[in-house]
């Protein structure tokens, strides 16, 4: 895969807290690093700052993306520079443990820990002895006035740094952006056009449809929040207001292009987009190299292994990756002399829209192009890959799990009235077979709304129930007395 990081347009307290669901949202905290290196007499380096995390949980998947500010970077002669470095991340959670890893990654970083409550503690290491620890908390907010669940589009306007570290190049297109909110978390699927894939001279040798995912976190009327992809072609951190069915938003922070730009968004649905194939699923793959166009002495390679995929919906957008474990590569000396090498894990792309159970795309990758088309059908997800050197891939997985239980949306509108008035709480479940609210509002369908007319202000819990549990969400309604009357002047 090319990887665009180098390349392309690369493309996060007052009324009471919104209980929270999963592992979705911002974290932010501290970590600690240090590495020996033998190429600079063994000497240790050790080093610290901050760290943000956004993360995606759809069932035990989990996409994301670090940030690490005043990382230590090495220059050959062993001395140092300090800077900001930004990672996508993949994984898996069982609720209590997590294990990500950065894809296609020559240095291999693996972060595995544990979450008690809203508290996330990871040990990070690498091929090269980097070890290190993570201390998170999660990021929450001023509680939400607004529910940015549903359809939102419009068009974008943004500026990339080239390869060559000076050159800036503008593009713009359509946007489009489908969102659920539960509590103060919102996730969904972006999808941007016209985005530029950059040779090292900054000249654009294609224009790219491309669907990310995203994450963040919703404090009052804003949404803060990271877009990436989970194969790590294209992240940027994004920031945004919400008002009046609109959404104004900046695209600004650290990526390896250094992209910066806005967008303009209307909303077109309130409804929390369908996302019923998100998640994980595990099987098997097998692949048939071809060697054949550049190596003398190599045909055709075939190989098999564990395949997994990450799939986040929102709607007809998807966004993910297909993983692949113990691959191999063929490698040429540039003279038709070829071997064999332990590949390892492989990350590829899985974006674009789902029209009758199938997705289909070309992406980039190496000095070629792979064509993917994914079939998905209740639990399972199957599929083939191409590319332009001839190889050939085919995959099959199940779902790890039945659809995790969860509460899509939980809201009032509007949620602040006078004594007297009335409101409307409105909720969207996945994999519940009952639902409850307190304060007397009782048993309700596993998706709804339902008017109360609360005399105080209250915080009204949502309890979701299923085969494997319970999971609960909050909103509250602030009740003001009534203005007082004005007395008539005597005459």
């Amino acid at each position: 895969m090319a990887t665009r990081k180098l390349l392309i347009a690369m493309m996060l307290v007052a009324a009471p807290a919104v209980a929270q669901t999963g592992l979705t949202g911002n974290w932010s905290g501290t970590y600690a690093l240090s590495i020996q290196l033998s190429a600079c007499q063994n000497k240790t380096f050790t080093w610290s700052g901050n760290a943000s995390v956004t993360l995606l949980q759809a069932g035990s998947s989990l996409p994301g993306r670090i940030d690490l500010t005043n990382f230590t970077f090495f220059n050959s002669n062993c001395t140092t520079a300090a800077g900001e470095i930004t990672n996508d991340l993949f994984g898996t959670t069982d609720g209590s443990t997590l294990s990500l890893t950065v894809p296609n990654d020559p240095n291999g970083w693996q972060l595995t820990g544990t979450v008690n409550a809203d508290s996330i503690v990871l040990q990070l290491s690498d091929v090269n002895g980097l070890t290190g620890s993570l201390n998170l908390a999660r990021t929450t907010g001023a509680a939400p006035v607004v529910d940015v669940s549903g359809n939102w589009s419009g068009t974008y306007s943004f500026t990339d740094l080239c390869p060559n570290g000076s050159t800036k190049k503008s593009y713009s297109g359509s946007l489009t952006l489908g969102l659920t909110q539960v509590g103060s978390t919102a996730a969904g699927v972006l999808t941007i056009t016209n985005v530029p894939l950059y040779d090292q001279n900054c000249s654009t040798i294609a224009n790219l449809t491309q669907a990310m995912s995203v994450a963040g976190v919703v404090s009052g009327s804003t949404f803060t929040g990271v877009a990436f992809d989970p194969s790590a072609l294209f992240d940027f951190p994004m920031a945004a207001t919400i008002g009046s069915n609109g959404m104004s938003g900046t695209v600004a922070g650290a990526s390896p292009t250094s992209t910066a730009g806005m967008f303009n968004l209307t909303q077109s649905g309130t409804q929390a987009p369908a996302s019923n194939f998100s998640g994980h699923y595990d099987g098997t793959y097998s692949e048939s190299d071809n060697g054949l166009a550049f190596c003398f002495n190599i045909g055709t390679v075939p190989f098999a292994g564990t395949a997994s995929v990450s799939l986040v919906q929102a709607g007809t957008a998807i966004s993910g990756a297909v993983i692949l474990e113990d691959t191999l590569t063929i490698v040429s000396d540039g003279f038709g002399n070829c071997a064999v090498l332990n590949g390892g894990e492989e990350v590829l792309p899985l974006y674009g829209t789902l029209s009758n159970g199938a997705v289909s795309e070309t992406a980039p990758f190496g000095a070629g192009a792979i064509a993917m088309t994914v079939n998905l059908a209740d639990d399972t997800a199957t599929g083939s890959m191409t590319d332009s050197f001839g190889d050939v891939m085919t995959f099959s997985a199940a779902r790890s799990a039945a659809p995790v239980l969860s509460i899509l949306s939980f809201s009032v509108m509007p949620s602040a009235i006078v004594t007297g008035q009335s409101t409307t709480l409105s909720w969207t479940t996945s994999g519940a077979t009952s639902v409850s609210i307190d304060n007397g509002v009782g048993s309700q369908s596993v998706s709804g709304s339902v008017t109360v007319s609360p005399a105080q202000t209250t915080l009204y819990t949502l309890t979701a129930t299923g085969p494997s549990g319970s999971v609960t969400a909050q909103t509250t309604v602030t009740v003001s007395p009534p203005l007082p009357r004005r007395r008539a002047a005597k005459p």
